[in-house]
């Protein structure tokens, strides 16, 4: 920032006091040195006037002592009258050796005159002889009158040269350190905080005498001191934005928290319901004939109960109570494996671009939530370029070290597999990016979107341990990227993912323990056609008396986990102590089932997630009892 000074000296307050302060000063010494040449003057005079007045008697003297040793008094008369010629002279008197006036001319002032006063003798052969005394008198008066005269004279005089001493110490004073002091207080006036200025200069020459003078060292002291307020008003800036946004974070973490409670606490027996509803549907199927009319009708129930089956998983996700079964995979191998549905989901009009990392990528994680991610993720980009457009799928290999997590404190340092979805579509503004991951925040039409997409990714993240970001800017597209953190194990082996139509047949003897007598029920419709020997229990207690009474063997326990009184895992541990040999399938809804830890299934437990459908669980209890 420049400073504009105006040179009106004036202006400043030191300035104005320094100049009264000289002034006054000035006018003082103009009265002293006026008074101080006047009183030499006159003291000059009054030494030349008894210098006269010596002069004059010495040159007079002998020719007084003859007259009045003849007595001439006329003569003498003559003398004292020549020297009252002399103006300076205002008295003359002679005595004889009696002190009797002889000749007195003129009026004496003993307080004022000058009086000089000598004896006066006539030598004769052996002695003098003492004939009396001449005294003359000068007036001051004269020396007075020239001291008054020039008083003034001189006052003028010195007051003229004590206002050209005093107006130059002025400007010297303006010039050396007024100004400068009028630009250290502009420049600390307009100091700002919200962008740096230019240090502050002063318009001098620098040289060996001003470098380190009080102005130069108060000059460094502000600059010093303004780089030291910059630095903390901006790192103040920077913790105070960091405050509010961790206090945002916080809010929205607690927000989609709240709301994943409210999910999870639905999700039980809202699944126990979907179970019925699309058991039966399926059960209904497999028996109605294809060209029954009502067959449509029961389709569209299914349809229904699995349409609200896949809001409520989504629920679950965003919510992060649901059971994660992790492995070790690629996700590489996952988005080439995904590609050809992802091609069909987006259309013609958009191309999927793919820049996968020839590094392995290898995470642990559930591969379905993961392909449930990719899609939402896709189907978000695909809706926000309905002109057509690109697609980027990207992953990589990356560390993030301390100077990241130093920007992104919710993050721990560490090696994580980057992937990152791009599009070319519309973008987004800051208030939209705030809210896309709040559960059924939308800005499609109504009807076209649950707002549940981005919200079930941001909980799939997190039940992962990942991190997400979205960068987006309107009218240039948008890109989320997704941090897992990466594994150092080698992907396991796929298996075969088809999932057989048919119902499997079996001849084992289940035990199936619910509370819900419509989910007993279910089951146990689907498996006694299919050859099992069904045994039933509405609770723990119902169960452990149920093996107690039945003699024959009991191959496998179907329980659900929360039940009144004895949990699913309770009840499971006393069967097996009594019957060691029986084979375990929890039921589920949410992770708080307690079969899991963290969301994690732990090894060893075999688990199907409500709401169940016939094929899935006979395909689960081929599985576990055919596991040797």
């Amino acid at each position: 920032m420049k400073i504009v000074i105006k040179p009106v000296w004036l202006k400043s307050k030191i300035g104005r006091r320094f100049a009264l302060y000289v002034a006054f000063i000035g006018a003082i010494m103009a009265v002293m040195l006026s008074f101080i040449i006047s009183y030499q003057q006159y003291k000059n005079r009054v030494s030349f006037l008894k210098s006269e007045l010596d002069n004059i008697v010495a040159s007079n003297k002998s020719f007084i002592e003859e007259s009045l040793w003849i007595f001439d008094t006329r003569l003498l008369k003559l003398v004292m009258q020549g020297f009252l010629v002399n103006g300076d002279i205002v008295f003359a008197q002679i005595t004889d050796e009696n002190g009797k006036v002889i000749v007195s001319y003129g009026k004496l002032d003993i307080d004022h005159d000058i009086i000089k006063t000598i004896p006066l003798y006539h030598q004769a052969e052996e002695k003098n002889i003492f004939l009396g005394k001449l005294t003359v008198a000068a007036s001051k008066l004269s020396a007075v009158r020239e001291a008054e005269s020039s008083i003034m004279i001189t006052l003028l005089q010195s007051l003229l040269l004590m206002s050209l001493v005093s107006l130059s110490i002025i400007y010297i004073f303006w010039n050396l350190v007024s100004r400068h002091l009028i630009t250290i207080q502009q420049y600390t006036r307009h100091i700002t905080f919200k962008e740096q200025q230019e240090p502050l200069v002063l318009d001098r020459p620098v040289n060996k005498y001003t470098k380190d003078d009080e102005l130069a060292t108060t000059v460094d002291a502000i600059n010093f001191m303004y780089r030291k307020a910059i630095e903390a008003y901006r790192k103040l800036q920077e913790e105070t934005s960091e405050k509010i946004k961790l206090e945002q974070q916080l809010l929205q973490v607690q927000k989609m928290e709240s709301i994943g409670r409210l999910a999870a606490g639905i999700a039980h027996d809202f699944n126990n319901v979907l179970s019925v509803i699309i058991g039966y549907s399926d059960l209904l199927l497999a028996t109605i004939p294809a060209d029954d009319p009502i067959r449509d009708k029961i389709k569209r129930i299914h349809e229904s109960g699995s349409q609200a089956a896949t809001l409520t998983r989504q629920l679950l996700a965003f919510s992060r109570k649901q059971v994660l079964e992790k492995k070790v995979v690629s996700i590489n191998s996952i988005i080439q494996n995904f590609l050809k549905i992802l091609g069909k989901i987006v259309g013609e009009d958009i191309v999927i671009t793919t820049n996968l990392s020839e590094e392995s990528c290898t995470v642990e994680a559930d591969p379905g939530q993961l392909e449930q991610v990719i899609m939402n993720l896709i189907v978000n980009a695909r809706d926000a370029m309905p002109n057509g457009g690109e697609i980027i799928i990207e992953t990589a290999e990356v560390h993030l070290d301390q100077h990241y997590v130093d920007k992104h404190h919710e993050v721990k340092p560490g090696k994580y597999v980057l992937m990152a979805i791009s599009d070319t579509g519309e973008g987004m503004d800051e208030d939209v990016m705030s809210k896309i991951f709040d559960p059924f925040f939308t800005t499609k039409e109504y009807g076209k979107g649950t707002g549940l997409g981005l919200a079930t990714v941001y909980g799939i993240v997190k039940q992962h341990e990942g991190y997400i970001y979205v960068y987006s800017e309107k009218g240039r597209g948008t890109t989320f990227k997704i941090y897992l953190p990466a594994s150092k194990k080698a992907p396991e082996e796929e298996g075969n993912k088809s999932t057989p139509k048919a119902l499997l047949k079996g001849s084992e003897t289940i035990l199936i323990v619910d509370d819900n007598a419509s989910i007993r029920q279910l089951i146990v419709e689907t498996l006694k056609p299919l050859g099992y020997n069904c045994l039933e229990a509405a609770s723990g207690e119902d169960a452990i008396s149920v093996i107690r009474k039945y003699s024959g063997k009991i191959h496998l326990l179907l329980t659900d986990v929360v039940m009144p009184g004895m949990s699913g895992r309770e009840l499971a541990e006393k069967i097996r102590k009594e019957r060691p040999d029986v084979k375990v399938i929890f039921m589920s809804g949410y992770t708080e089932d307690i079969i899991a830890h963290h969301g994690v299934l732990e090894k060893g437990i075999n688990y199907i997630s409500k709401p169940i459908t016939p094929v899935t669980l006979t395909k689960k209890i081929r599985i576990v009892l055919d596991d040797n």
